[in-house]
Protein backbone atom coordinates (compact mmCIF):
# COMPACT_ATOMS: atom_id res chain seq x y z
CA UNK A 1 0.00 0.00 0.00
CA UNK A 2 2.71 2.23 0.03
CA UNK A 3 3.21 2.01 -3.61
CA UNK A 4 -0.27 3.72 -3.40
CA UNK A 5 0.38 5.91 -0.98
CA UNK A 6 2.51 7.80 -2.65
CA UNK A 7 0.69 7.62 -5.78
CA UNK A 8 -2.22 9.49 -4.15
CA UNK A 9 0.29 12.29 -2.12
CA UNK A 10 -1.67 14.33 1.15
CA UNK A 11 -1.52 17.84 1.87
CA UNK A 12 -0.63 20.00 4.15
CA UNK A 13 -2.37 22.78 5.78
CA UNK A 14 -0.76 25.55 8.02
CA UNK A 15 -2.61 28.45 9.41
CA UNK A 16 -2.17 30.76 12.64
CA UNK A 17 -5.03 32.38 14.50
CA UNK A 18 -5.06 35.23 16.25
CA UNK A 19 -8.10 33.43 18.83
CA UNK A 20 -7.82 31.69 21.43
CA UNK A 21 -7.85 27.43 21.67
CA UNK A 22 -11.23 27.37 23.62
CA UNK A 23 -13.03 29.81 21.18
CA UNK A 24 -11.97 27.30 18.14
CA UNK A 25 -13.23 24.70 19.52
CA UNK A 26 -16.13 26.37 20.24
CA UNK A 27 -16.26 27.26 16.78
CA UNK A 28 -15.38 24.42 15.62
CA UNK A 29 -18.28 22.44 17.37
CA UNK A 30 -20.61 24.97 16.47
CA UNK A 31 -20.15 24.62 13.23
CA UNK A 32 -19.45 20.79 12.31
CA UNK A 33 -21.82 18.33 13.01
CA UNK A 34 -20.18 15.70 15.61
CA UNK A 35 -19.89 12.21 14.24
CA UNK A 36 -17.64 9.49 13.86
CA UNK A 37 -15.55 9.23 10.49
CA UNK A 38 -14.91 5.51 9.09
CA UNK A 39 -15.97 3.92 6.21
CA UNK A 40 -19.72 2.24 7.43
CA UNK A 41 -20.41 5.63 8.63
CA UNK A 42 -20.31 7.12 4.97
CA UNK A 43 -22.38 4.38 3.22
CA UNK A 44 -25.63 6.42 3.47
CA UNK A 45 -24.17 9.51 4.20
CA UNK A 46 -25.17 11.30 0.21
CA UNK A 47 -29.14 10.08 1.43
CA UNK A 48 -29.35 12.51 4.48
CA UNK A 49 -29.44 15.98 5.32
CA UNK A 50 -27.31 18.35 7.17
CA UNK A 51 -27.34 21.69 8.86
CA UNK A 52 -23.80 22.06 8.29
CA UNK A 53 -21.24 21.62 5.88
CA UNK A 54 -18.35 19.66 7.48
CA UNK A 55 -18.77 16.72 9.74
CA UNK A 56 -15.69 16.18 12.08
CA UNK A 57 -15.11 15.26 16.03
CA UNK A 58 -12.44 16.45 18.41
CA UNK A 59 -10.69 13.38 19.40
CA UNK A 60 -8.66 14.91 22.20
CA UNK A 61 -8.18 18.33 23.61
CA UNK A 62 -5.32 19.13 20.55
CA UNK A 63 -6.45 17.06 17.93
CA UNK A 64 -9.43 16.64 15.51
CA UNK A 65 -10.85 15.06 12.72
CA UNK A 66 -13.33 16.80 9.56
CA UNK A 67 -14.52 16.39 6.48
CA UNK A 68 -16.85 17.45 3.80
CA UNK A 69 -19.91 15.87 3.96
CA UNK A 70 -20.53 13.68 0.57
CA UNK A 71 -23.54 14.62 -1.42
CA UNK A 72 -25.59 12.83 -4.25
CA UNK A 73 -24.15 14.82 -7.03
CA UNK A 74 -20.64 15.74 -5.80
CA UNK A 75 -18.82 12.84 -4.96
CA UNK A 76 -15.54 13.38 -5.21
CA UNK A 77 -15.88 16.67 -2.65
CA UNK A 78 -16.18 14.35 0.66
CA UNK A 79 -13.47 11.79 -0.22
CA UNK A 80 -10.53 13.64 1.57
CA UNK A 81 -10.33 13.92 5.59
CA UNK A 82 -8.27 16.37 7.15
CA UNK A 83 -6.56 15.04 10.77
CA UNK A 84 -5.27 18.16 12.52
CA UNK A 85 -3.46 19.32 15.86
CA UNK A 86 -3.93 22.58 17.59
CA UNK A 87 -1.25 24.56 19.50
CA UNK A 88 -1.67 27.49 21.41
CA UNK A 89 0.82 30.23 21.72
CA UNK A 90 0.32 33.25 23.68
CA UNK A 91 -3.53 33.46 22.85
CA UNK A 92 -2.86 32.54 19.27
CA UNK A 93 -3.23 29.34 17.73
CA UNK A 94 -1.55 27.36 15.58
CA UNK A 95 -3.25 24.50 13.51
CA UNK A 96 -1.94 22.03 11.50
CA UNK A 97 -4.03 19.89 9.02
CA UNK A 98 -3.02 16.85 7.20
CA UNK A 99 -5.37 16.21 4.80
CA UNK A 100 -5.89 12.42 3.05
CA UNK A 101 -7.96 10.94 0.55
CA UNK A 102 -6.28 7.55 -0.19
CA UNK A 103 -8.41 5.60 2.88
CA UNK A 104 -11.43 3.45 3.62
CA UNK A 105 -12.95 2.65 0.75
CA UNK A 106 -10.78 4.22 -1.67
CA UNK A 107 -7.94 1.25 -0.49
CA UNK A 108 -11.04 -1.35 -0.24
CA UNK A 109 -11.97 -0.53 -3.75
CA UNK A 110 -8.13 -0.92 -5.00
CA UNK A 111 -7.60 -3.54 -3.24
CA UNK A 112 -10.18 -5.53 -4.99
CA UNK A 113 -9.60 -4.53 -8.42
CA UNK A 114 -6.19 -5.52 -8.05
CA UNK A 115 -7.46 -8.84 -7.26
CA UNK A 116 -9.67 -8.68 -10.29
CA UNK A 117 -6.89 -7.75 -13.13
CA UNK A 118 -4.88 -10.51 -10.78
CA UNK A 119 -7.04 -13.39 -11.75
CA UNK A 120 -7.88 -11.93 -15.62
CA UNK A 121 -4.64 -12.01 -16.20
CA UNK A 122 -3.90 -15.39 -14.93
CA UNK A 123 -6.94 -17.12 -16.62
CA UNK A 124 -5.79 -15.14 -20.29
CA UNK A 125 -2.47 -17.06 -19.43
CA UNK A 126 -3.71 -20.18 -18.49
CA UNK A 127 -6.24 -20.11 -21.56
CA UNK A 128 -3.89 -18.84 -24.15
CA UNK A 129 -0.94 -21.13 -23.32
CA UNK A 130 -3.21 -23.93 -24.08
CA UNK A 131 -3.94 -23.25 -27.67
CA UNK A 132 -0.18 -22.46 -28.03
CA UNK A 133 -0.40 -19.31 -29.67
CA UNK A 134 0.92 -16.24 -27.29
CA UNK A 135 0.04 -13.51 -29.42
CA UNK A 136 -3.55 -12.34 -28.34
CA UNK A 137 -2.19 -12.95 -24.68
CA UNK A 138 0.18 -9.99 -25.03
CA UNK A 139 -1.98 -8.05 -26.83
CA UNK A 140 -4.28 -8.94 -23.96
CA UNK A 141 -1.77 -7.77 -21.31
CA UNK A 142 -0.94 -4.58 -23.08
CA UNK A 143 -4.56 -3.87 -23.09
CA UNK A 144 -4.62 -4.37 -19.33
CA UNK A 145 -1.81 -2.17 -18.49
CA UNK A 146 -3.33 0.46 -20.35
CA UNK A 147 -6.28 0.25 -18.54
CA UNK A 148 -4.81 0.66 -15.12
CA UNK A 149 -2.47 3.47 -16.08
CA UNK A 150 -5.78 4.71 -17.01
CA UNK A 151 -7.62 4.10 -14.09
CA UNK A 152 -4.78 5.17 -11.83
CA UNK A 153 -4.06 8.49 -13.79
CA UNK A 154 -7.63 9.61 -13.77
CA UNK A 155 -7.93 8.40 -9.66
CA UNK A 156 -4.92 10.64 -9.24
CA UNK A 157 -6.64 13.49 -10.33
CA UNK A 158 -9.52 13.15 -8.81
CA UNK A 159 -8.22 12.48 -5.10
CA UNK A 160 -5.84 15.33 -5.73
CA UNK A 161 -8.74 17.74 -7.06
CA UNK A 162 -10.93 16.59 -3.81
CA UNK A 163 -7.76 17.40 -1.48
CA UNK A 164 -7.14 20.29 -2.43
CA UNK A 165 -10.72 21.71 -2.58
CA UNK A 166 -10.57 20.50 1.29
CA UNK A 167 -7.52 22.62 2.18
CA UNK A 168 -9.10 25.69 0.60
CA UNK A 169 -12.61 25.29 2.27
CA UNK A 170 -11.20 25.01 5.27
CA UNK A 171 -8.88 27.66 4.98
CA UNK A 172 -11.48 30.03 4.80
CA UNK A 173 -13.60 27.61 7.00
CA UNK A 174 -11.43 28.47 10.27
CA UNK A 175 -10.79 31.43 8.79
CA UNK A 176 -14.36 32.53 9.54
CA UNK A 177 -13.98 31.45 12.99
CA UNK A 178 -11.98 34.53 13.96
CA UNK A 179 -15.16 37.17 13.38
Amino acid sequence: MKIFEKLFPSETLEMELPISKQKFLESFKNNTTAGEINFVAEWFEPFTSHKTPFKGNITSTNTFEIKRFRRIFKFLRGLAVADGSIQENNGDITITCVINAFRGYIKTFIIFFSIFLSIAVLSQVVFLFQDGDTSPLLISILVMFIYIFIFLFISKIALGSAVKNLKNELSQEFKSYIN
